[in-house]
């Protein structure tokens, strides 16, 4: 076994797992209540992963953003793992809110919160500029798919274009766009990379402005691994243990198998850090926005609280894994 590389994998990992086991014991020794985490939680969704998210946009020529192999393939993953859970669903006889979280949980992750660390640790400013097309272009997209799904499944209905509307309309993807038409406008008037320079005034005016985001941001992902941490309690339901087991192994195992594999046959030109940074992305833990988004629509929450429980633990095993054979 590789010794240099199961310490570089610790590197990776470790401060991010530190992170939220930080918040968890936060939590258990009541230093951080619900209100505190509820705070957190509004500054970085709000604030700091915008700011973070879109610098990281803003300041690449646009044709860096136009990674045609990593969105096809992330896009193409999902969706299958998708098809593949509705089926199981469906075959399960599961009832429908607790079927519309096992399906959403195997491809809606943590791609922001321990995404962007995890993939700039891993694979840097490639990684963070995958995390950041990711959260840009092909989360929006299942995203809207989920709403409307869950909209189906949920005793509270809402039409399909107020679900999409909510799905597209959330800071993170908002300050994706702005990022990309920043990119587009700067290549198209000169002031991008190779154009022509701005006053000087204006030059150190943006770079100002471009290091505070930075700083927002950086801080923000700390905060958000933190809250995350707080929200986890490990608890297990025995009476949807299948279901439970199936949805962790399709996001911690099968998904990012999937994305691996539509790299090496369908794009064999794509550099090592892209294809790392997308089957990195795809082994995120489930998304804590599942619980926000099944206590609005009075899904399973109990559910969704175990899943995220045994994704999380199941990530600590996975990620360094899928790392070991991506580095």
């Amino acid at each position: 076994m590789d010794t240099s590389k199961l310490l570089e994998i610790l590197r990776i990992t470790l401060p991010v797992f530190a992170m939220l086991a930080l918040g968890n014991v936060l939590s258990r020794a009541k230093k951080m209540d619900e209100s505190h985490q509820a705070f957190l939680n509004w500054l970085v969704y709000y604030i700091s992963l915008p700011a973070l998210i879109f610098v990281g946009m803003a300041t690449q020529p646009i044709r860096n953003l136009m990674h045609a192999d990593f969105i096809w393939t992330t896009l193409i993953s999902m969706l299958l793992i998708l098809i593949i859970f509705i089926a199981l669903a469906l075959f399960m006889r599961l009832d429908r809110k607790t079927a519309v979280v096992m399906v959403f949980s195997t491809y809606w992750s943590n791609c922001a919160y321990m995404g962007f660390p995890l993939s700039q640790s891993a694979f840097g400013d490639t990684g963070f500029l995958m995390a950041a097309i990711l959260n840009a272009v092909t989360m929006p997209i299942l995203v809207a798919i989920t709403f409307v799904m869950v909209s189906f499944c949920s005793d509270k209905h809402q039409s399909t274009l107020k679900s999409i509307r909510d799905a597209l309309l959330n800071p993170i993807i908002l300050a994706s766009a702005a990022g990309i038409l920043y990119s587009l406008c700067a290549d198209l008037l000169g002031f991008g990379e190779g154009g022509r320079r701005l006053p000087t005034v204006a030059g150190e005016l943006l770079g100002i402005c471009e290091i505070a985001m930075k700083t927002v941001g950086t801080m923000g992902i700390t905060l958000a691994l933190i809250a995350v941490g707080g929200k986890l309690r490990f608890r297990f339901f025995g009476k949807n243990v299948l279901p439970l087991v199936l949805s962790a192994v399709g996001k911690l195992a099968i998904l990012p198998l999937i994305t691996l594999l539509i790299m090496r046959y369908f794009f064999p030109e794509a550099i090592p850090t892209v294809v790392g940074s997308a089957v990195l992305l795809m082994t995120m833990p489930a998304a804590v926005t599942g619980a926000v988004i099944s206590a609005k629509f009075g899904l399973n929450e109990e559910f969704v609280s175990a899943v995220l429980a045994v994704s999380m633990l199941g990530g600590v095993v996975a990620i360094p894994v899928w790392l070991y054979v991506l580095l």
